[in-house]
Protein backbone atom coordinates (compact mmCIF):
# COMPACT_ATOMS: atom_id res chain seq x y z
CA UNK A 1 0.00 0.00 0.00
CA UNK A 2 2.77 2.38 0.60
CA UNK A 3 3.90 1.72 -2.79
CA UNK A 4 0.46 2.61 -3.83
CA UNK A 5 0.57 5.73 -2.35
CA UNK A 6 3.38 6.86 -4.69
CA UNK A 7 2.53 9.03 -7.27
CA UNK A 8 3.71 6.95 -9.70
CA UNK A 9 1.84 4.09 -8.80
CA UNK A 10 -0.97 6.36 -7.75
CA UNK A 11 -1.23 7.84 -11.63
CA UNK A 12 -0.53 3.91 -13.14
CA UNK A 13 -3.84 2.67 -11.02
CA UNK A 14 -5.85 6.06 -11.61
CA UNK A 15 -5.31 5.37 -15.76
CA UNK A 16 -6.50 1.36 -15.32
CA UNK A 17 -9.65 1.77 -13.70
CA UNK A 18 -10.78 4.82 -15.70
CA UNK A 19 -9.86 2.96 -18.56
CA UNK A 20 -12.25 0.17 -17.58
CA UNK A 21 -14.72 2.49 -16.20
CA UNK A 22 -14.56 4.22 -19.65
CA UNK A 23 -14.51 0.55 -21.69
CA UNK A 24 -17.48 -0.66 -19.30
CA UNK A 25 -19.76 2.42 -20.03
CA UNK A 26 -19.05 2.37 -24.08
CA UNK A 27 -18.58 -1.00 -24.85
CA UNK A 28 -21.83 -2.03 -27.54
CA UNK A 29 -23.76 1.18 -26.47
CA UNK A 30 -26.08 1.01 -29.24
CA UNK A 31 -26.71 -2.79 -28.46
CA UNK A 32 -26.88 -3.50 -24.60
CA UNK A 33 -29.31 -2.74 -23.15
CA UNK A 34 -31.60 -4.39 -26.78
CA UNK A 35 -34.26 -2.05 -27.81
CA UNK A 36 -34.81 1.59 -27.67
CA UNK A 37 -37.52 3.24 -25.17
CA UNK A 38 -39.87 5.81 -26.22
CA UNK A 39 -37.84 8.07 -24.10
CA UNK A 40 -34.14 7.87 -25.85
CA UNK A 41 -36.35 8.13 -29.43
CA UNK A 42 -38.25 11.08 -28.80
CA UNK A 43 -35.09 12.53 -26.57
CA UNK A 44 -32.98 11.62 -29.64
CA UNK A 45 -35.48 13.11 -32.31
CA UNK A 46 -35.83 16.51 -30.84
CA UNK A 47 -32.39 16.73 -30.75
CA UNK A 48 -32.15 16.37 -34.11
CA UNK A 49 -34.86 18.62 -34.99
CA UNK A 50 -32.99 21.33 -32.97
CA UNK A 51 -29.84 20.45 -35.24
CA UNK A 52 -31.54 20.53 -38.50
CA UNK A 53 -34.24 23.92 -37.70
CA UNK A 54 -33.58 25.32 -34.18
CA UNK A 55 -36.95 23.58 -33.57
CA UNK A 56 -38.25 20.97 -31.20
CA UNK A 57 -40.75 18.10 -32.98
CA UNK A 58 -43.62 20.72 -32.28
CA UNK A 59 -41.97 23.66 -34.17
CA UNK A 60 -40.84 25.61 -31.20
CA UNK A 61 -37.79 27.67 -31.40
CA UNK A 62 -35.36 26.25 -29.05
CA UNK A 63 -37.50 25.99 -26.12
CA UNK A 64 -36.45 25.64 -22.72
CA UNK A 65 -38.36 22.71 -22.09
CA UNK A 66 -39.23 19.95 -24.64
CA UNK A 67 -43.13 18.95 -24.87
CA UNK A 68 -42.61 15.27 -26.20
CA UNK A 69 -45.33 13.35 -24.84
CA UNK A 70 -47.01 16.45 -22.82
CA UNK A 71 -45.09 15.28 -20.03
CA UNK A 72 -42.14 17.67 -21.01
CA UNK A 73 -38.09 16.78 -21.28
CA UNK A 74 -35.42 18.80 -19.25
CA UNK A 75 -33.39 20.64 -22.03
CA UNK A 76 -30.00 19.64 -21.20
CA UNK A 77 -29.55 16.16 -22.68
CA UNK A 78 -31.44 17.08 -25.46
CA UNK A 79 -29.08 20.22 -26.15
CA UNK A 80 -25.77 18.08 -25.17
CA UNK A 81 -26.85 15.82 -28.11
CA UNK A 82 -26.86 18.25 -30.88
CA UNK A 83 -23.47 18.15 -31.54
CA UNK A 84 -22.92 14.79 -30.93
CA UNK A 85 -25.93 14.35 -33.79
CA UNK A 86 -23.82 16.69 -35.72
CA UNK A 87 -20.67 15.02 -36.24
CA UNK A 88 -21.89 11.67 -35.82
CA UNK A 89 -25.09 10.96 -37.21
CA UNK A 90 -28.61 9.75 -35.76
CA UNK A 91 -28.28 6.65 -34.04
CA UNK A 92 -29.05 4.60 -30.96
CA UNK A 93 -25.57 4.19 -29.40
CA UNK A 94 -24.82 8.18 -30.41
CA UNK A 95 -28.07 9.18 -28.43
CA UNK A 96 -26.85 7.27 -25.66
CA UNK A 97 -23.65 8.40 -25.21
CA UNK A 98 -23.61 11.69 -23.76
CA UNK A 99 -25.17 10.24 -20.84
CA UNK A 100 -22.53 7.70 -20.34
CA UNK A 101 -19.94 10.75 -20.12
CA UNK A 102 -22.04 12.42 -17.89
CA UNK A 103 -21.48 9.60 -15.49
CA UNK A 104 -18.00 9.56 -15.86
CA UNK A 105 -17.09 12.67 -15.11
CA UNK A 106 -19.91 12.58 -12.02
CA UNK A 107 -17.40 9.92 -10.49
CA UNK A 108 -14.29 12.08 -11.19
CA UNK A 109 -15.82 15.19 -9.32
CA UNK A 110 -16.74 12.46 -6.90
CA UNK A 111 -13.06 11.33 -6.28
CA UNK A 112 -12.50 14.95 -5.37
CA UNK A 113 -15.52 14.90 -3.04
CA UNK A 114 -14.16 12.13 -0.93
CA UNK A 115 -10.77 13.56 -0.81
CA UNK A 116 -12.34 16.51 0.30
CA UNK A 117 -13.63 14.81 3.04
CA UNK A 118 -10.75 12.32 3.76
CA UNK A 119 -7.62 13.58 2.23
CA UNK A 120 -6.69 9.91 1.24
CA UNK A 121 -5.50 9.46 -2.76
CA UNK A 122 -6.25 5.82 -2.90
CA UNK A 123 -9.66 5.65 -1.14
CA UNK A 124 -10.89 8.30 -3.21
CA UNK A 125 -10.13 6.79 -6.81
CA UNK A 126 -11.17 3.57 -5.49
CA UNK A 127 -14.55 5.18 -4.26
CA UNK A 128 -14.83 6.93 -7.59
CA UNK A 129 -14.39 3.05 -9.53
CA UNK A 130 -17.17 1.93 -7.18
CA UNK A 131 -19.45 4.82 -7.75
CA UNK A 132 -19.14 4.37 -12.01
CA UNK A 133 -20.19 0.85 -11.37
CA UNK A 134 -22.58 1.24 -9.21
CA UNK A 135 -26.13 -0.53 -10.45
CA UNK A 136 -28.02 2.34 -8.65
CA UNK A 137 -26.94 4.49 -11.49
CA UNK A 138 -24.57 2.36 -14.10
CA UNK A 139 -28.04 1.18 -16.14
CA UNK A 140 -28.75 4.70 -16.44
CA UNK A 141 -25.70 5.84 -17.88
CA UNK A 142 -25.86 3.50 -20.61
CA UNK A 143 -29.84 4.72 -21.59
CA UNK A 144 -30.87 8.31 -22.01
CA UNK A 145 -34.82 8.57 -20.24
CA UNK A 146 -33.68 11.87 -19.22
CA UNK A 147 -31.02 13.90 -17.82
CA UNK A 148 -30.54 11.61 -14.71
CA UNK A 149 -26.65 11.50 -14.82
CA UNK A 150 -26.06 14.74 -15.56
CA UNK A 151 -28.35 15.72 -12.60
CA UNK A 152 -25.95 13.51 -10.61
CA UNK A 153 -22.68 15.69 -11.93
CA UNK A 154 -24.55 18.55 -11.28
CA UNK A 155 -25.00 17.46 -7.41
CA UNK A 156 -21.69 16.31 -6.61
CA UNK A 157 -20.54 19.37 -8.25
CA UNK A 158 -22.30 21.06 -6.35
CA UNK A 159 -21.77 19.56 -2.98
CA UNK A 160 -18.09 19.65 -3.36
CA UNK A 161 -17.44 23.13 -4.31
CA UNK A 162 -19.51 24.18 -1.60
CA UNK A 163 -17.62 22.81 1.00
CA UNK A 164 -14.71 24.00 -1.19
CA UNK A 165 -15.83 27.66 -1.15
CA UNK A 166 -16.90 27.80 3.13
CA UNK A 167 -13.58 26.00 3.78
CA UNK A 168 -11.30 28.16 1.46
CA UNK A 169 -13.62 31.38 2.09
CA UNK A 170 -13.55 31.60 -1.83
CA UNK A 171 -16.35 33.43 -3.84
CA UNK A 172 -15.66 32.03 -6.89
CA UNK A 173 -16.01 28.63 -5.62
CA UNK A 174 -19.59 29.34 -4.25
CA UNK A 175 -20.38 31.20 -7.62
CA UNK A 176 -18.98 27.23 -9.66
CA UNK A 177 -21.25 25.79 -6.92
CA UNK A 178 -24.40 27.07 -8.25
CA UNK A 179 -23.46 27.18 -11.57
CA UNK A 180 -23.45 23.06 -10.53
CA UNK A 181 -26.55 23.01 -8.72
CA UNK A 182 -28.56 25.22 -11.45
CA UNK A 183 -27.15 22.46 -14.29
CA UNK A 184 -28.57 20.02 -11.90
CA UNK A 185 -31.75 21.71 -12.01
CA UNK A 186 -32.15 22.23 -15.94
CA UNK A 187 -31.03 18.10 -16.07
CA UNK A 188 -34.16 16.84 -14.63
CA UNK A 189 -37.56 17.63 -12.82
CA UNK A 190 -36.18 15.81 -9.60
CA UNK A 191 -32.58 18.09 -9.80
CA UNK A 192 -34.97 21.10 -8.79
CA UNK A 193 -36.04 19.99 -5.28
CA UNK A 194 -33.40 17.82 -4.20
CA UNK A 195 -30.70 20.54 -4.85
CA UNK A 196 -33.23 22.66 -2.91
CA UNK A 197 -32.88 20.06 0.06
CA UNK A 198 -29.48 20.02 -0.45
CA UNK A 199 -28.79 23.58 0.11
CA UNK A 200 -31.52 23.95 2.60
CA UNK A 201 -29.72 20.84 4.65
CA UNK A 202 -26.09 23.26 4.38
CA UNK A 203 -28.02 26.16 5.80
CA UNK A 204 -29.46 24.28 8.59
CA UNK A 205 -26.09 22.31 9.41
CA UNK A 206 -23.58 25.63 9.14
CA UNK A 207 -26.24 28.07 10.29
CA UNK A 208 -23.37 28.97 13.15
CA UNK A 209 -21.09 30.15 10.42
CA UNK A 210 -23.49 31.77 7.86
CA UNK A 211 -22.45 34.98 8.97
CA UNK A 212 -19.43 35.14 8.87
CA UNK A 213 -19.52 33.63 5.52
CA UNK A 214 -22.25 35.67 4.60
CA UNK A 215 -20.69 37.26 1.14
CA UNK A 216 -20.49 33.03 0.14
CA UNK A 217 -23.73 32.39 0.84
CA UNK A 218 -24.95 35.63 -0.97
CA UNK A 219 -22.68 34.97 -4.01
CA UNK A 220 -24.11 31.83 -4.27
CA UNK A 221 -27.80 32.60 -4.18
CA UNK A 222 -27.33 35.20 -6.62
CA UNK A 223 -25.78 33.25 -9.14
CA UNK A 224 -28.50 30.48 -8.33
CA UNK A 225 -31.78 32.98 -9.05
CA UNK A 226 -29.83 34.62 -12.17
CA UNK A 227 -29.17 31.32 -13.64
CA UNK A 228 -32.62 29.93 -12.55
CA UNK A 229 -34.34 32.57 -13.54
CA UNK A 230 -35.31 31.01 -17.23
CA UNK A 231 -37.10 28.55 -15.41
CA UNK A 232 -39.28 31.01 -13.48
CA UNK A 233 -40.45 32.50 -16.70
CA UNK A 234 -41.19 29.40 -18.98
CA UNK A 235 -43.30 28.01 -15.33
CA UNK A 236 -45.29 31.65 -15.61
CA UNK A 237 -46.39 31.59 -19.12
CA UNK A 238 -46.67 27.71 -19.36
CA UNK A 239 -46.73 25.76 -15.63
CA UNK A 240 -47.39 22.55 -17.58
CA UNK A 241 -43.65 22.45 -18.31
CA UNK A 242 -42.92 22.17 -14.61
CA UNK A 243 -46.38 20.39 -13.44
CA UNK A 244 -47.24 18.06 -16.21
CA UNK A 245 -45.23 14.79 -15.51
CA UNK A 246 -45.71 15.31 -11.40
CA UNK A 247 -49.34 15.53 -11.52
CA UNK A 248 -48.82 12.07 -13.86
CA UNK A 249 -47.18 10.45 -10.76
CA UNK A 250 -48.15 12.20 -7.94
CA UNK A 251 -49.17 10.03 -5.02
CA UNK A 252 -51.39 13.40 -4.06
CA UNK A 253 -53.23 13.37 -6.81
CA UNK A 254 -53.70 9.36 -6.66
CA UNK A 255 -55.12 9.12 -2.87
CA UNK A 256 -58.03 9.43 -1.87
CA UNK A 257 -57.96 11.81 1.38
CA UNK A 258 -55.01 13.69 3.28
CA UNK A 259 -54.14 10.53 5.89
CA UNK A 260 -54.23 8.44 2.85
CA UNK A 261 -51.74 10.02 1.15
CA UNK A 262 -49.48 10.90 4.42
CA UNK A 263 -49.33 7.03 5.62
CA UNK A 264 -48.46 6.51 1.25
CA UNK A 265 -45.37 9.33 2.10
CA UNK A 266 -44.10 7.70 5.25
CA UNK A 267 -44.30 4.16 4.03
CA UNK A 268 -42.09 4.69 0.93
CA UNK A 269 -39.96 6.65 3.26
CA UNK A 270 -38.96 3.71 5.13
CA UNK A 271 -38.89 1.39 1.97
CA UNK A 272 -36.07 3.70 0.34
CA UNK A 273 -33.88 2.91 3.83
CA UNK A 274 -34.64 -0.98 3.80
CA UNK A 275 -32.04 -3.19 2.99
CA UNK A 276 -34.23 -5.23 0.50
CA UNK A 277 -34.40 -2.13 -1.84
CA UNK A 278 -30.59 -1.01 -1.00
CA UNK A 279 -28.70 -4.08 -1.27
CA UNK A 280 -30.64 -7.28 -2.27
CA UNK A 281 -33.58 -6.41 -5.03
CA UNK A 282 -33.73 -3.25 -5.43
CA UNK A 283 -35.90 -1.35 -8.52
CA UNK A 284 -37.68 -4.09 -10.07
CA UNK A 285 -38.09 -2.45 -13.21
CA UNK A 286 -36.18 -3.83 -15.43
CA UNK A 287 -35.32 -0.22 -17.44
CA UNK A 288 -33.69 0.71 -14.42
CA UNK A 289 -32.09 -2.16 -12.89
CA UNK A 290 -30.79 -5.48 -13.60
CA UNK A 291 -33.02 -7.34 -10.22
CA UNK A 292 -30.06 -6.88 -7.65
CA UNK A 293 -30.08 -4.32 -5.09
CA UNK A 294 -29.20 -0.34 -5.43
CA UNK A 295 -25.73 -0.68 -3.91
CA UNK A 296 -23.82 -3.97 -3.66
CA UNK A 297 -23.27 -6.43 -0.88
CA UNK A 298 -20.21 -6.04 -0.11
CA UNK A 299 -20.99 -2.27 0.54
CA UNK A 300 -22.76 -3.22 3.49
CA UNK A 301 -20.04 -3.58 6.44
CA UNK A 302 -18.30 -0.67 5.09
CA UNK A 303 -21.90 1.50 4.60
CA UNK A 304 -21.99 0.36 8.70
CA UNK A 305 -18.63 1.32 9.70
CA UNK A 306 -19.08 4.93 7.85
CA UNK A 307 -22.27 5.33 10.13
CA UNK A 308 -19.62 5.01 13.13
CA UNK A 309 -17.15 7.00 11.94
CA UNK A 310 -19.57 9.65 10.71
CA UNK A 311 -21.13 9.09 14.48
CA UNK A 312 -17.40 9.70 16.16
CA UNK A 313 -17.20 13.03 14.02
CA UNK A 314 -20.88 13.98 13.90
CA UNK A 315 -20.20 17.40 16.23
CA UNK A 316 -18.35 18.80 12.89
CA UNK A 317 -20.68 20.07 10.60
CA UNK A 318 -18.96 19.17 7.60
CA UNK A 319 -19.93 15.46 8.64
CA UNK A 320 -23.62 15.60 10.11
CA UNK A 321 -23.89 17.24 7.00
CA UNK A 322 -24.20 13.94 5.48
CA UNK A 323 -26.39 12.71 7.62
CA UNK A 324 -28.84 14.97 6.92
CA UNK A 325 -28.46 14.39 3.25
CA UNK A 326 -28.57 10.31 3.78
CA UNK A 327 -32.26 11.24 6.05
CA UNK A 328 -33.18 13.67 3.36
CA UNK A 329 -32.26 11.40 0.30
CA UNK A 330 -35.48 10.21 -0.73
CA UNK A 331 -37.86 13.21 -0.35
CA UNK A 332 -38.34 13.67 -4.27
CA UNK A 333 -39.34 10.04 -4.59
CA UNK A 334 -41.95 9.87 -1.47
CA UNK A 335 -44.41 12.28 -3.11
CA UNK A 336 -44.46 9.48 -6.29
CA UNK A 337 -47.35 6.56 -6.75
CA UNK A 338 -44.63 4.04 -7.12
CA UNK A 339 -42.71 2.09 -4.54
CA UNK A 340 -38.78 1.13 -4.95
CA UNK A 341 -38.19 3.90 -7.41
CA UNK A 342 -34.39 3.82 -8.03
CA UNK A 343 -34.41 6.56 -10.83
CA UNK A 344 -35.87 9.18 -8.38
CA UNK A 345 -33.36 8.39 -6.08
CA UNK A 346 -30.25 8.19 -7.62
CA UNK A 347 -28.77 11.35 -5.49
CA UNK A 348 -28.55 8.29 -3.00
CA UNK A 349 -25.35 7.29 -4.66
CA UNK A 350 -23.60 9.94 -3.34
CA UNK A 351 -23.94 9.64 0.42
CA UNK A 352 -24.47 5.85 0.62
CA UNK A 353 -20.98 5.83 -1.28
CA UNK A 354 -19.57 8.60 0.31
CA UNK A 355 -20.65 7.16 3.62
CA UNK A 356 -19.17 3.89 2.64
CA UNK A 357 -15.25 5.26 1.19
CA UNK A 358 -15.49 6.78 5.00
CA UNK A 359 -16.46 3.30 6.48
CA UNK A 360 -13.16 2.19 3.94
CA UNK A 361 -10.75 4.49 5.54
CA UNK A 362 -11.78 3.77 9.24
CA UNK A 363 -10.86 -0.14 8.15
CA UNK A 364 -7.43 1.04 6.97
CA UNK A 365 -6.64 3.12 10.16
CA UNK A 366 -7.67 0.35 12.08
CA UNK A 367 -5.51 -2.39 10.08
CA UNK A 368 -2.25 -0.40 11.41
CA UNK A 369 -3.87 -1.84 15.47
CA UNK A 370 -5.57 -4.51 14.23
CA UNK A 371 -4.35 -7.53 12.53
CA UNK A 372 -7.60 -8.57 11.90
CA UNK A 373 -9.01 -5.61 10.40
CA UNK A 374 -6.19 -6.02 7.57
CA UNK A 375 -7.79 -9.44 6.86
CA UNK A 376 -11.41 -7.60 6.89
CA UNK A 377 -9.87 -4.92 4.76
CA UNK A 378 -8.81 -7.60 2.24
CA UNK A 379 -11.49 -9.56 1.92
CA UNK A 380 -13.81 -6.82 1.27
CA UNK A 381 -11.39 -5.69 -1.58
CA UNK A 382 -11.28 -9.47 -2.99
CA UNK A 383 -15.24 -9.59 -2.50
CA UNK A 384 -15.67 -6.25 -4.07
CA UNK A 385 -13.78 -7.63 -7.29
CA UNK A 386 -16.00 -11.04 -7.30
CA UNK A 387 -19.34 -9.43 -6.94
CA UNK A 388 -18.68 -6.43 -9.62
CA UNK A 389 -17.98 -9.15 -12.20
CA UNK A 390 -20.67 -10.98 -11.68
CA UNK A 391 -22.90 -8.24 -11.83
CA UNK A 392 -21.19 -6.70 -15.00
CA UNK A 393 -21.25 -10.26 -16.22
CA UNK A 394 -24.91 -10.40 -16.03
CA UNK A 395 -25.39 -7.09 -17.24
CA UNK A 396 -23.88 -8.08 -20.49
CA UNK A 397 -25.21 -11.13 -20.61
CA UNK A 398 -28.23 -12.33 -19.24
CA UNK A 399 -30.25 -8.91 -19.20
CA UNK A 400 -29.44 -8.20 -22.49
CA UNK A 401 -32.57 -11.08 -22.97
CA UNK A 402 -34.27 -10.24 -19.54
CA UNK A 403 -34.43 -6.86 -20.56
CA UNK A 404 -35.62 -6.90 -24.08
CA UNK A 405 -39.78 -6.27 -23.13
CA UNK A 406 -38.79 -3.02 -20.90
CA UNK A 407 -36.98 -1.45 -23.78
CA UNK A 408 -39.81 -2.50 -26.36
CA UNK A 409 -36.71 -4.40 -28.46
CA UNK A 410 -38.83 -6.39 -30.86
CA UNK A 411 -40.81 -3.35 -31.75
CA UNK A 412 -37.91 -1.32 -32.30
CA UNK A 413 -36.36 -4.15 -34.64
CA UNK A 414 -39.18 -4.89 -36.23
CA UNK A 415 -39.15 -1.37 -37.25
CA UNK A 416 -35.86 -0.97 -37.99
CA UNK A 417 -35.73 -4.33 -40.24
CA UNK A 418 -38.62 -2.20 -42.22
CA UNK A 419 -36.90 0.81 -42.73
CA UNK A 420 -33.93 -1.13 -43.73
CA UNK A 421 -35.96 -2.68 -46.34
CA UNK A 422 -38.01 0.03 -47.57
CA UNK A 423 -37.33 0.53 -51.01
CA UNK A 424 -37.67 4.15 -52.54
CA UNK A 425 -41.58 5.52 -52.94
CA UNK A 426 -42.07 2.12 -51.27
CA UNK A 427 -44.67 2.97 -48.22
CA UNK A 428 -44.46 1.24 -45.00
CA UNK A 429 -48.23 0.18 -43.54
CA UNK A 430 -48.55 -0.66 -39.32
CA UNK A 431 -51.39 -2.37 -38.26
CA UNK A 432 -53.17 -1.85 -35.39
CA UNK A 433 -52.43 -5.00 -34.11
CA UNK A 434 -48.78 -3.55 -33.16
CA UNK A 435 -49.64 -1.42 -30.57
CA UNK A 436 -51.05 -2.76 -26.75
CA UNK A 437 -52.97 -0.02 -26.82
CA UNK A 438 -55.20 2.45 -28.97
CA UNK A 439 -52.85 4.90 -31.08
CA UNK A 440 -54.50 7.84 -33.57
CA UNK A 441 -54.10 8.73 -37.19
CA UNK A 442 -50.58 10.38 -36.00
CA UNK A 443 -49.30 7.21 -33.89
CA UNK A 444 -49.88 9.02 -30.72
CA UNK A 445 -49.57 9.44 -27.60
CA UNK A 446 -46.06 7.72 -27.50
CA UNK A 447 -45.39 4.79 -30.50
CA UNK A 448 -44.65 7.79 -32.84
CA UNK A 449 -41.19 8.51 -31.66
CA UNK A 450 -39.83 5.72 -32.69
CA UNK A 451 -41.26 6.33 -36.33
CA UNK A 452 -39.41 9.59 -36.42
CA UNK A 453 -36.00 8.53 -34.40
CA UNK A 454 -35.63 5.40 -36.44
CA UNK A 455 -37.20 6.49 -40.02
CA UNK A 456 -34.86 9.96 -39.76
CA UNK A 457 -37.89 11.77 -41.13
CA UNK A 458 -37.18 15.04 -41.41
CA UNK A 459 -37.98 17.40 -38.74
CA UNK A 460 -38.73 20.45 -41.28
CA UNK A 461 -41.51 18.26 -43.38
CA UNK A 462 -42.77 16.29 -39.50
CA UNK A 463 -43.26 20.33 -38.01
CA UNK A 464 -45.65 21.26 -40.85
CA UNK A 465 -47.09 17.84 -42.08
CA UNK A 466 -46.89 15.29 -39.67
CA UNK A 467 -45.31 11.52 -40.17
CA UNK A 468 -45.34 11.97 -44.12
CA UNK A 469 -48.43 9.32 -45.50
CA UNK A 470 -45.79 8.00 -48.52
CA UNK A 471 -43.56 7.21 -46.05
CA UNK A 472 -45.40 5.38 -42.67
CA UNK A 473 -49.39 4.82 -42.97
CA UNK A 474 -52.10 3.34 -41.23
CA UNK A 475 -53.52 -0.22 -42.68
CA UNK A 476 -56.60 -0.68 -43.07
CA UNK A 477 -57.96 -4.36 -43.96
CA UNK A 478 -61.40 -2.22 -45.83
CA UNK A 479 -59.13 -0.67 -48.21
CA UNK A 480 -56.23 -3.02 -48.93
CA UNK A 481 -52.89 -0.98 -50.54
CA UNK A 482 -51.69 -2.21 -53.66
CA UNK A 483 -48.02 -2.81 -52.65
CA UNK A 484 -45.83 -1.90 -49.98
CA UNK A 485 -44.45 -3.12 -46.89
CA UNK A 486 -46.85 -4.72 -44.08
CA UNK A 487 -46.00 -4.04 -40.33
CA UNK A 488 -48.19 -6.40 -37.82
CA UNK A 489 -48.60 -9.00 -35.66
CA UNK A 490 -50.00 -12.58 -35.66
CA UNK A 491 -52.27 -11.68 -32.39
CA UNK A 492 -54.40 -8.80 -31.72
CA UNK A 493 -55.36 -6.89 -28.68
CA UNK A 494 -59.27 -6.09 -28.29
CA UNK A 495 -60.32 -3.31 -25.79
CA UNK A 496 -63.93 -2.57 -24.67
CA UNK A 497 -65.94 0.75 -25.16
CA UNK A 498 -63.79 2.62 -22.42
CA UNK A 499 -60.37 1.15 -23.77
CA UNK A 500 -59.92 -0.46 -20.78
CA UNK A 501 -60.29 -4.03 -20.86
CA UNK A 502 -58.26 -5.97 -23.31
CA UNK A 503 -58.19 -9.24 -24.77
CA UNK A 504 -55.52 -10.81 -26.92
CA UNK A 505 -56.65 -12.86 -29.92
CA UNK A 506 -55.50 -14.30 -33.06
CA UNK A 507 -55.24 -11.64 -35.50
CA UNK A 508 -57.52 -12.31 -38.14
CA UNK A 509 -57.58 -9.03 -40.24
CA UNK A 510 -57.91 -9.18 -43.71
CA UNK A 511 -53.86 -9.19 -46.16
CA UNK A 512 -53.64 -8.28 -49.25
CA UNK A 513 -53.52 -11.28 -51.47
CA UNK A 514 -49.86 -11.48 -52.41
CA UNK A 515 -47.35 -11.51 -49.48
CA UNK A 516 -43.70 -12.17 -48.74
CA UNK A 517 -42.89 -12.98 -44.96
CA UNK A 518 -39.42 -11.20 -44.63
CA UNK A 519 -38.86 -10.87 -41.18
CA UNK A 520 -40.43 -12.41 -37.78
CA UNK A 521 -39.65 -11.47 -34.34
CA UNK A 522 -41.11 -13.29 -31.63
CA UNK A 523 -42.75 -11.23 -28.46
CA UNK A 524 -40.80 -12.60 -26.12
CA UNK A 525 -38.45 -15.70 -26.30
CA UNK A 526 -39.99 -19.01 -27.28
CA UNK A 527 -43.54 -17.42 -27.55
CA UNK A 528 -46.23 -18.26 -30.48
CA UNK A 529 -46.79 -14.32 -30.82
CA UNK A 530 -44.89 -12.61 -33.33
CA UNK A 531 -44.18 -9.08 -35.16
CA UNK A 532 -44.28 -9.60 -38.81
CA UNK A 533 -43.29 -7.89 -41.77
CA UNK A 534 -44.28 -8.60 -45.11
CA UNK A 535 -44.19 -7.48 -48.56
CA UNK A 536 -47.23 -6.94 -50.51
Amino acid sequence: MKKIYKDYYFAILTIILLAISLFLHLWQMGKVPNGFFIDESSIGYNAYSILKTGRDEYGILYPLFFRAFDNYQDPVMVYCLVPFLKFFGLNKAIVRLPSAIFHIFASLLFALLVYEYLRDKLISILSAFYFSVLPWSFCLSRTVFSGYTPMLLGLTGGVLFLLKAFRKRSIHLAIFSAIFFAFAMYSHNCGRPIAAIMILSFLIVFNKSLIKRWKIICAMFLTLSLLSLPIAIAFFYNPACLTARFKEISLYHNSSNILEFLSGVFIRYLEYFSPIFLFFTGDNNLRHNTGVGQLYIFLLPLFLLGIYFLWKKFKNPYYSLIFLFTLTYPFAAVLTKDHFHGTRTVNGTITFTLISAMGLKFLYLKMKKYKWFEIMLLSVIVFSGIEIFYYLKDYFGGYVERSRGAFNAPLVEIIESAFYERKENETIYISSSLFHHPVDKNFKPEWYSHFLFLGKIEPAIYQHYGIPPEIVSHYSSKQIPQSGLLLRMNTTILFDSEFKTKIVVFNNEKMPESVLLLKKIPLIKDSNMFFELYRF
